[in-house]
C-alpha cells in the first residue's frame, strides 16, 4: 500500500438524497442507510451515496489515484445491464480523481497546514435508483492507489418484493 494510501482514514455513507454546497458541505437527509428496496419500476428506490477519504497533512501537493465503485456479491465490479463504455467495454458504476491533495483553506482564516485532514470526496446520486437485483447483497468500495482495506467499504442490501395481499 502507498504511504499516502496508508494514511487515509476513509468514510462511506449512503442515505436517501445527499446533496453538497460549493464550499463542500455536505446536506444528507436519510443518511445511515444499508437496505434500498426496489420501486415499480424495477430499479432501486433513490439513493446517495457518499465517500470522504483523508489523508495525513503531509500528503499535501501529493496525488493519490481514489476510487469509489460498487461490487455485486461475488466482489466483481457491478456493470450496469445494457450499458457500453469506451470500446464497448460494460459500464461499472465507479468514480475516481488524481487530483493534488489541497490544504483546508476558508475564506479569511488562517489555517495551519497541519490542522486539518486534506481530503477528497465523492457524492453519486441515483435519482432514479439503480438496477440491482432484489435478494442481492453488494458492496461500495474505496480504493487508494489500487489497494483497499475491509473498513474502506459499507453493505448494501435489496430485500425481495414482499407478496402482495391476496383477495379473493
Amino acid at each position: 500500500m502507498s504511504d499516502a494510501g496508508d494514511s487515509a482514514r476513509v468514510q462511506i455513507l449512503l442515505a436517501d438524497y445527499a446533496v453538497v454546497d460549493g464550499g463542500g458541505k455536505l446536506t444528507i437527509v436519510g443518511g445511515g442507510i444499508s437496505v434500498v428496496p426496489v420501486a415499480n419500476t424495477g430499479l432501486t428506490v433513490p439513493i446517495s451515496v457518499v465517500a470522504i477519504a483523508t489523508f495525513a497533512p503531509e500528503f499535501v501537493g501529493e496525488s493519490p489515484a481514489v476510487e469509489l465503485l460498487l461490487e455485486d456479491q461475488s466482489g466483481q465490479p457491478f456493470a450496469l445491464p445494457g450499458a457500453a463504455g469506451p470500446m464497448g467495454r460494460p459500464q461499472y458504476v465507479r468514480v475516481g480523481a488524481s487530483n493534488p491533495l489541497q490544504p483546508t483553506v476558508l475564506q479569511n482564516q488562517h489555517i495551519p497546514r497541519d490542522a486539518a485532514r486534506p481530503k477528497v470526496q465523492f457524492l453519486l446520486s441515483f435519482q432514479t435508483g439503480l438496477p440491482l437485483l432484489p435478494g442481492q447483497r453488494y458492496t461500495w468500495r474505496v480504493r487508494i492507489d489500487g489497494d483497499s482495506r475491509d473498513e474502506w467499504t459499507e453493505g448494501l442490501y435489496v430485500p425481495r418484493p414482499t407478496p402482495g395481499l391476496a383477495v379473493g
